[in-house]
């Protein structure tokens, strides 16, 4: 286009740009901006918003910062997609502070934006590791007036109890479900297991078990593993009543993984789920849980 003395558009530099990031050759989208000024076409908008979105995915957080404050400094708009990504960088960075100012103005987009459940645990993440329980419930209610009852919006404010080990807390989220008539998932019923547990508080890990029999809650190998390590730690939960609930028909036929992440990073995985990821997981679909628990079985005793 240039030999030919053709003036290329703004669209045109901007596709360079991606193609630039996608072989990750970012030392080349500065110089593309800088050609395109020399050559009479300043990079508008877009370009800039593109710049952030990819410095954002790559994890160059001080070239997305420089390049947020030209677009301030011009006056021009973010884009909703451009201010997501700033926020999944500060999350995956772990950088509270920022994390939690970009949060604020994706909550105060117009019109408002969805959030994906893989960036909303990201953010969560961040709260938990930086011991802001509190923070999780916000973010529960805040979402549930965007998307009503999803299982991500009860899971954080479920764990921000949890996390406390508060029974009043947690107490008072499952009235709230009871009233609103969600069902209870069994993240939910995990989560209040963990904190039980590690309160070794043995009648009310009972009654959650019941409850959930009750609820019609199908249990999944979290929950084997926080019965199994309730075994372990000394107190009431036996294996004979592990293999009871097994053979009634308690646990599913094929071993299932459908607790929400989060739950583990704020309890742990536990000695169980450990063992398991250490095992060869080639056959792992065609596990039973009485399979699985002997094969841990054997990995504890040495065998």
């Amino acid at each position: 286009m240039e030999d030919n003395e053709m003036k290329p558009h703004a669209s045109i530099y901007n596709g360079l740009i991606k193609s630039y990031a996608k072989n990750g050759l970012y030392d080349e989208m500065a110089k593309c901006v800088k050609r395109m000024e020399s050559n009479g076409c300043f990079p508008d908008q877009s370009t800039y918003n593109l710049l952030i979105r990819e410095f954002s995915l790559a994890g160059l957080i001080k070239r997305m910062e420089r390049t947020y404050r030209i677009v301030i400094s011009k006056k021009m708009d973010l884009e909703p997609s451009t201010v997501m990504a700033m926020l999944e960088a500060y999350a995956n960075f772990g950088d509270l502070e920022k994390m939690e100012k970009i949060y604020r103005t994706v909550m105060r987009l117009k019109p408002r934006v969805y959030l994906n459940d893989d960036l909303i645990r990201k953010v969560a993440a961040v709260y938990i590791e930086s011991y802001m329980f509190s923070k999780l419930d916000d973010m529960g209610i805040g979402l549930y007036s965007r998307t009503g009852n999803t299982n991500i919006v009860w899971c954080l404010r479920m764990l921000s109890h949890a996390c406390l080990l508060s029974r009043t807390g947690m107490e008072s989220i499952v009235r709230e479900m009871d009233y609103r008539k969600v069902k209870w998932s069994v993240t939910i019923a995990n989560t209040i297991l963990c904190v039980y547990a590690k309160m070794k508080d043995f009648r009310r890990f009972k009654g959650v078990i019941l409850e959930m029999e009750a609820r019609n809650v199908k249990p999944d190998i979290v929950t084997c593993g926080i019965l199994y390590d309730a075994h372990g730690s000394g107190f009431g939960f036996g294996f004979n009543e592990l293999d009871y609930r097994i053979k009634m028909g308690f646990f599913g036929d094929v071993v299932e993984l459908k607790t929400d992440p989060l739950v583990l990073v704020a309890f742990g995985k536990g000695d169980f789920l450990k063992i398991v990821e250490e095992v060869d997981h080639t056959r792992s679909q065609s596990w039973s849980y009485e399979h699985l628990i002997d094969l841990v079985k054997q990995r504890q005793q040495g065998i």
